[in-house]
């Protein structure tokens, strides 16, 4: 947990979690309490009820500069009712300010406690700051998660996911989503279709054991449900999309890291046998094609060693022309070479080395 959150929550008096982390309750606002968890536990806090503890609009100030990385206004300490207002108001005008409208979402009626009220706003934070910036292949938001998944879970035979209610009933999508991702975690081959209540409680474990994924749905309610809440299925799915996708980001970023040394060490190397190239340029003894060996032909280079008016090896301290433009005054006083007189390229086909 950071430092500057922890404190802002110590500052405003937020409860810092419990030894045991709470579990969302029973019924429709189970997976939006969850949610808000597995944000506001990053600032030492979290809640219980999600209509009652948003009231005074600190902790739901806390939760959007949490996932939003921003810092809101400071709110009113008091306790008074327009004290509350206030601080939901803050809230409320920094969501507008994201370009979200909130439709008959008032800060008197959060405040006030209202259900429905407060689920839409938590349900439109999750939209926006969740789902509204995935884009797959030129489709974003709900259609471009949807891709995802379908892209993802193409592979897997009895998944064929169409849409974030019936087509995760049997929990093989959120099982094949993770052994997609991570194959080590779950034994797929092992899992049957008429099995749901186990394919969904092994991926609802695995993915909050292993993927620090929070618990969002309950397995027998999903599997009681004709049609399971859509908005839950979406909330709970977007939490894989980002919990993959930042790992493969990360791994990106650390192949690209891994190319980028690879490349300096060979330039380093090229580096290094040039300068020891240089060095021996003028060592008496030194051979361009060494003890024993011939260069290759060149015939369209000037001074070729094909020329025959060039000896095979040429003098002590002397250079053939066409190496000559090889290492440049700037690399001779960079590496410490004498510098080169007499002879420019093309004046001739052997070169002189200052000594």
């Amino acid at each position: 947990m950071s430092q500057p959150l922890q404190r802002r929550a110590r500052e405003e008096g937020l409860r810092l979690p419990l030894r045991k982390p709470v579990r969302p309750p029973a019924g429709g606002d189970a997976t939006f309490t969850a949610w808000c968890n597995s944000h506001l536990r990053k600032a030492g806090t979290q809640i219980e009820n999600i209509e009652e503890d948003f009231r005074d609009g600190l902790k739901l100030m806390l939760l959007l500069e949490v996932i939003s990385g921003e810092r809101l206004a400071k709110p009113e300490r008091g306790k008074m009712r327009v004290h509350k207002i206030s601080n939901v108001n803050k809230a409320l005008d920094f969501i507008a300010s994201k370009g979200v409208k909130l439709v008959s979402i008032g800060a008197e009626e959060i405040v006030d406690g209202n259900v429905k009220m407060t689920l839409g706003m938590i349900w439109t934070i999750i939209l926006r700051f969740a789902i509204q910036d995935i884009s797959v292949e030129e489709t974003s938001a709900k259609e471009g998660l949807l891709l995802w998944c379908q892209r993802k879970t193409a592979p897997y035979k009895n998944v064929n996911i169409q849409n974030f209610h019936i087509s995760w009933k049997d929990g093989l999508g959120f099982c094949a989503l993770i052994h997609r991702h991570r194959p080590e975690l779950i034994d797929y081959g092992k899992l049957r279709k008429d099995d749901p209540l186990t394919n969904l409680n092994t991926a609802f474990d695995v993915a909050e054991k292993y993927l620090d994924i929070p618990k969002m749905l309950d397995a027998e309610d999903i599997v009681g449900t004709a049609r399971p809440d859509e908005k839950a299925i979406m909330t709970y799915v977007s939490s894989f999309y980002h919990a993959f996708s930042g790992a493969q980001k990360a791994e990106t970023a650390a192949n690209r890291i891994c190319k980028v040394l690879a490349v300096n060490q060979e330039n380093e190397q090229l580096m290094e046998d040039y300068e020891k190239l240089a060095s021996d340029v003028g060592t008496p003894g030194f051979s361009w094609s060494g003890p024993g060996k011939a260069l290759p032909p060149c015939p369209e280079r000037p001074g070729s060693p094909q020329d025959p008016s060039i000896p095979p090896n040429p003098s002590p301290g002397t250079v053939p022309g066409w190496a000559l433009p090889l290492i440049t005054a700037a690399d001779r006083g960079r590496l410490g070479l004498p510098q080169r007189s007499g002879v420019g390229v093309g004046q001739g086909p052997v070169g002189t080395l200052k000594s």
